[in-house]
């Protein structure tokens, strides 16, 4: 067996390695992300409370207080470039709340800052913090730039934030209370998983098969 072939060989064992590996990890996630559908569900059948810093992830919250200290999340949703704002709400009892207020285009973000202190009412699903790792950058405090949805970034006292579920007066850049429907929140957070499973397992077996067989070419 010549060294190209012994490399070749080793390539395509490296691929379907991976691709084992990467179907593991998505069966994982699928797990994960049925579980997190089971507690939002859980959640959304649950009272709506009002906001208190003992409450736990997943549940839905009214917020009500003094948004100041926006803070801004690069994104690109459908095609469009532009920002996650999260604000720091101050409300009358003195306690600080992260609050995900959702997605401006980036031409957008000058408005946001002018606004700002401005009051808000709404209701929204208390999340948990992102977990970050030692590639995550440090937030860019000239710029107001996150790289992490972490409530304590923004000066909250929980790591959790509020992610809201009204959307935005046009004219007055608060927020109204109406609630959206289950599917519409549960819209937002898709579940491929079994699918991406799927599709790197059977990228595997393709590799297995191929390795086989030229294995049997070499022979013949």
């Amino acid at each position: 067996m010549t060294t190209r072939q012994v490399s070749f060989i080793g390539f395509i064992l490296v691929v379907t390695l991976g691709c084992f590996y990467l179907a593991f990890w998505q069966w994982q996630r699928l797990d994960w992300k049925s579980q997190l559908l089971k507690e939002l569900q859980l959640a959304w059948s649950s009272p709506l409370e009002e906001y208190k810093p003992s409450l736990q992830p997943l549940a839905f919250v009214k917020v009500e207080g003094k948004i100041q200290n926006v803070w801004r999340q690069l994104v690109t949703l459908d095609k469009v470039r532009g920002y996650r704002l999260f604000g720091l709400l101050i409300s009358s009892k003195g306690e600080r709340v992260a609050v995900d207020l959702g997605f401006v285009p980036d031409q957008q973000w000058d408005q946001w800052q002018k606004r700002e202190p401005w009051y808000l009412q709404s209701i929204g699903l208390l999340r948990p913090a992102q977990q970050s790792s030692i590639f995550t950058p440090q937030p860019d405090e000239q710029e107001r730039l996150l790289f992490s949805r972490d409530g304590m970034l923004v000066g909250a006292t929980s790591s959790n934030f509020v992610e809201l579920l009204a959307p935005a007066e046009k004219d007055r850049g608060s927020l109204n209370t109406k609630r959206r429907s289950y599917q519409e929140v549960i819209g937002g957070i898709p579940n491929n998983h079994l699918q991406y499973a799927l599709t790197w397992l059977a990228l595997s077996i393709v590799g297995v098969f191929c390795m086989i067989i030229w294995l049997r070419n070499l022979r013949g």
